[in-house]
This record gives C-alpha cells, structure tokens and sequence, in this order.
C-alpha cells in the first residue's frame, strides 16, 4: 500500500458486527433474567451455607453480565458509528460526482416531480 491510498471499509462488516454484539448483549440479558428468577427460588427453598454462597454467587454474576452486557452495546454503538463516518466520508468525497450526475440528469430530464429550481412539477418532458 503507498501512501495516500485509500483505506477499504468493510460496510457490510461493520453492520454485522454491530448487528450481533447489540443482539448478543440482549441474550446475556435474558439468561440473566432466568437466573434471577432461579435465585429468588433458591432464596425461598434452599436453605443453608450453600443456598447462602448460591446467592452470593448470583450476585457477581449479575454485576458481571450488566458490565460485559454494557460493553458489548458499548462496542455495537461504536461500529455503528464508524459505519456511519465512513459512510458520510465516502459521501463528502463523491459529493462533486453525485452533483455532476445529478446536473447531467437534470438537464436531460425536467418535471419529474421537482425542477433543477425545487419547485413542483407534474409534467414529464425529456430534453435532447
């Protein structure tokens, strides 16, 4: 790679990525809502210094999920937000193309809906 070149972004990994941390942090979630449930039964029904250490171990547990659960969401928003940089940087830079074609367009093609000046038109004309 020289120097000046442009850096590939990975679009459609970013997405995924996001897509599955955010939806692994919900799972962790949910199996952390079951054993909560699973710890107010022990509470009732399992007596003891074992029911006592059951308890105590929940509890870190549960510290523990919040925070991996909190970091995952954490990491998600991040590839989120560099999907969306790239995205808005690949667009600032093909900005000058995009406005060419659009004028070329334009020229060719009036009354589509909006005339080059923005306002309405209904009627469809095609130029040479």
């Amino acid at each position: 790679m020289e120097a000046g070149a442009d850096v590939v972004f990975d679009y459609e990994g970013a997405l995924i990525a996001s897509k599955r941390l955010w939806a692994f942090a919900d799972h962790l979630g949910t199996l952390m809502t079951n054993r909560e449930s699973e710890q107010e039964s022990a509470k009732v029904d399992f007596i003891g210094p074992f029911a006592e250490q059951f308890v105590t171990r929940l509890d870190t547990e549960r510290t523990d999920i919040t925070n991996v659960v909190t970091q995952l969401r954490t990491a998600a928003t991040e590839w989120a937000a560099a999907w969306k940089d790239a995205m808005d940087e690949q667009n600032r830079g093909r900005r000058p193309e995009i406005m060419h074609v659009a004028h070329e367009y334009s020229s060719k093609c009036r009354g589509v809906g909006v005339d080059a000046d923005g306002s309405r038109n209904s009627s469809l004309e095609f130029g040479p």
